[in-house]
């Protein structure tokens, strides 16, 4: 702790007239001339502990300990991330060959669909085995738009990870 203070004139001369203190003459007695004209004060302190008994270095120790453990915390974050964005970046890789495949295979099933319904018209197929490929021409656009919403997760997904909002496919 340091202090100070300036003072200028602080105290000036005291006089009083010698009639006052029952003196016969009139005239001024001078009783304290005045201080200087300028009065500096300045003080310091210092405090330091001696003895602490351990605190300042367990102290330290914790302060360590608590920033090795954030680091941690951090490179586990960092670790997760790097893991979400490789799982997703692979993802979409291959989603786009799955829809890719299962467009080839909606129109295989279409076309299957088809040769059903002429074979019907023939009498070479029954109405039920008719539905049964029409069922699973069904199911194939059941998947792919499972797939498509999938990827529409994954790609938002990306795009809100990586701060591309207009992230796209071929990004």
């Amino acid at each position: 702790t340091v202090s100070g203070s300036y003072i200028i004139n602080p105290i000036g001369p005291i006089t009083v007239n010698a009639s006052e203190l029952g003196l016969p003459y009139n005239q001024y007695i001078t009783l304290y001339k005045g201080m200087e004209n300028t009065l500096y004060q300045t003080s310091l302190s210092l405090q330091q502990p001696i003895f602490t008994w351990g605190k300042i270095s367990n102290g330290v120790k914790a302060l360590k300990e608590v920033e090795s453990v954030r680091s941690l915390q951090l490179t586990d974050t960092e670790n997760q991330l790097n893991a979400e964005l490789k799982s997703r970046l692979s993802a979409i890789y291959y989603m786009d060959d799955i829809i890719s495949l299962l467009n080839e295979q909606k129109s295989y099933a279409d076309h299957l669909v088809e040769l059903a319904h002429a074979a019907q018209e023939q009498g070479i197929m029954l109405a039920q085995e008719v539905k049964e490929n029409e069922i699973n021409a069904l199911q194939v656009d059941v998947t792919l738009s499972e797939i498509s919403a999938q990827y529409s997760s994954n790609l938002t997904a990306l795009r809100t990870m990586t701060g591309l909002l207009d992230l796209t496919r071929e990004d």
